[in-house]
């Protein structure tokens, strides 16, 4: 898989405040979520290296993503197949975080969904995949292999609130 697949409106705008409601009042850990190397920002991990780490997430991430393929599969003609989630893990971004470009190859499919309930597109923080760029927009997720490099860009304004994004990785 070398395209990158935009499900869009996977929640809808009740949904998606309900779920950053929720995520807010999660213990929140500044962390590296991947490696070492990566620069420490606020993380959340439902899942680790296929340990579920909290059930309720877990549960309803694995909903989600179950959902998302019934909708590429009839939207896009694409489906999964066979998948287990081997991690799941929440990052939340403000201005001037630093995030570097980085890839998945331990994992067949990486999804990213946007989960903050507003956002203006002149704020910055779209996700970069290889040479394209996708808007955030609240509720939206994306799939891509994961071999593709990608990153968050860099928020350009000042927030009253959280960038929160989530990483499914899918084996």
């Amino acid at each position: 898989m070398n395209k990158v697949y935009e499900i869009k409106n996977v929640l809808n705008q009740y949904e998606i405040k309900d779920v950053h409601q929720k995520l807010l009042e999660e213990n929140w850990r500044i962390d590296t979520p991947y490696d070492p190397v990566s620069i420490y920002h606020p993380t959340f991990k439902v899942c680790f290296d296929n340990m579920i780490l909290n059930p309720y997430w877990f549960g309803y991430f694995t909903a989600l993503v179950s959902a998302i393929n019934s909708s590429l599969r009839k939207e896009k003609n694409f489906d999964l197949g066979f998948y287990k989630i081997s991690s799941i893990i929440l990052n939340a971004q403000q201005k001037n975080d630093k995030f570097q470009f980085h890839d998945h190859r331990d994992c067949r499919h990486t999804m990213v969904g946007f989960l903050t309930p507003e956002w203006d597109q002149s704020w910055g923080g779209s996700l970069q995949v290889q040479d394209k760029e996708i808007k955030f927009s609240p509720g939206n997720f994306v799939l891509f292999s994961g071999n593709d490099l990608h990153d968050a860009m860099p928020v350009k304004v000042n927030l009253p609130f959280w960038r929160i994004s989530v990483g499914i990785f899918i084996n």
